[in-house]
């Protein structure tokens, strides 16, 4: 999503401009200019994302980044996640968890019309 796309071309595009957005990235220096946009690097990610989570205001959403969720399980930083899974069949594909099991308590489940079902689950140990 780019700072200059509309909720007229996508429906949710005003709502997310106008959120904040934390990057976590051990390489970038800067997030560039979209508004609301904050860098988490350095040597103390954990502590940083542990005080954002402190701070009112909901839930931390991840999208597309399989790397920063592995992490923050594996870090105890994830509280809730969701899944949806998709009615397609794929051949290959990267694992949630590759080298750990964190077994993981089941929520809630919803089936949509168009096949798809998404869980919901938090870690065991909460």
């Amino acid at each position: 999503m780019l700072p200059a796309v509309t909720s007229e071309q996508v429906p949710t595009a005003d709502w997310l401009n106008a959120a904040p957005k934390y990057v976590v990235s051990s390489t970038l220096t800067e997030v560039g200019q979209w508004q609301g946009s904050h860098l988490i690097t350095g040597a103390d990610i954990a502590g940083q994302i542990q005080a954002l989570k402190q701070q009112p205001g909901g839930n931390i959403n991840v999208g597309g980044s399989i790397t920063l969720v592995q992490w923050l399980m594996s870090n105890g930083l994830l509280d809730d996640l969701y899944l949806q899974i998709a009615p397609v069949i794929a051949g290959t594909g990267r694992t949630l968890a590759d080298d750990e099991q964190i077994p993981m308590h089941l929520v809630s489940t919803r089936a949509f019309a168009n096949g798809v079902i998404e869980t919901h689950y938090t870690p065991e140990s909460r």
